[in-house]
């Protein structure tokens, strides 16, 4: 099920994004520098069979690079995936 396999913090502490699909539809959460102190999740979704950078990007939000970021990063994507898919 999506969001099953999501990685813990430090994965993306270390700047590593994280994409996963189910269907047509596509999600990339990926670290995002704000500042020199402040960094965040972005989230992106879209649907289709390509990649995000030949695709429509449908919704984008920003969460806090923290625990509780990527809970609600994964509320929001598993939302979404019962309206856009």
């Amino acid at each position: 099920m999506i969001c099953d396999d999501m990685p813990l913090l430090l994965w993306f502490q270390c700047d590593n994004p994280f994409s996963e699909s189910e269907g047509n539809f596509r999600y990339c959460l990926s670290p995002k520098d704000n500042d020199e102190k402040e960094r965040s999740l972005l989230l992106e979704i879209w649907t289709g069979k390509f990649c995000k950078e030949k695709s429509e990007i449908l919704y984008s939000k920003e969460f806090p690079m923290s625990d509780d970021g990527i809970q609600e990063a994964i509320t929001v994507i598993k939302e979404k995936l019962n309206t856009l898919a």
